[in-house]
């Protein structure tokens, strides 16, 4: 049964379905669904336009983005002393030696999307949007990481989609393709 503060220690089988309703309904009312910002998180919302437009809902702004990036490194960079190593070796790792900036851009693109990391892709599509690499290339590194890690990839892909459709070279379809 449930205590008096909603812990389920001593559930048994049959309280399962209330206790996951008690889960689920705590905070949550039906009609409400997640809505993501990149300064406040995850919220809810009683709109139903966030599920009908992909630009508004979930998916940042590549302002908001970098914002709060540059925020939350900041942090980092003060609280954690290891992290500024850290940067500095990622960014070593992704210059340009035999590798050009681009094709490793892509390779980052593809872990990002393999291991989850939301916030990886946007920043890997923002430096593939600086390094003017083709949308065709993003698109087929895209495909790649899809073909690797399998359907689970898909909402994350659906909202990288939605994030490069945002930015200067990547979001232009009618771009010229480079050769």
């Amino acid at each position: 049964m449930l205590g008096k503060t909603g812990d389920h220690i001593g559930a048994q089988a049959q309280d399962l379905p209330l206790l996951l309703s008690y889960r689920t309904t705590r905070h949550v009312r039906p009609n409400m669904v997640p809505h993501y910002s990149m300064s406040e998180g995850v919220s809810m919302s009683d709109s139903k336009h966030h599920l009908l437009d992909p630009d508004h809902a979930i998916t940042p702004s590549p302002e908001g983005f970098r914002r709060a990036r540059a925020e939350g490194n900041q942090r980092l960079r003060t609280d954690a002393p290891l992290f500024g190593s850290f940067a500095a070796l990622d960014d070593a790792a992704y210059e340009p030696r035999a590798l050009p900036a681009a094709t490793k851009e892509l390779i980052g693109l593809v872990i990002s999307v393999v291991k989850d990391c939301e916030e990886c892709v946007y920043y890997h599509l923002e430096r593939c949007d600086e390094e003017q690499i083709d949308r065709d290339q993003v698109m087929e590194a895209l495909q790649i990481a899809l073909v690797g890690a399998g359907s689970v990839t898909v909402p994350l892909l659906r909202r990288a989609v939605t994030f490069m459709s945002k930015l200067p070279h990547l979001g232009d379809l009618n771009h010229e393709r480079q050769e």
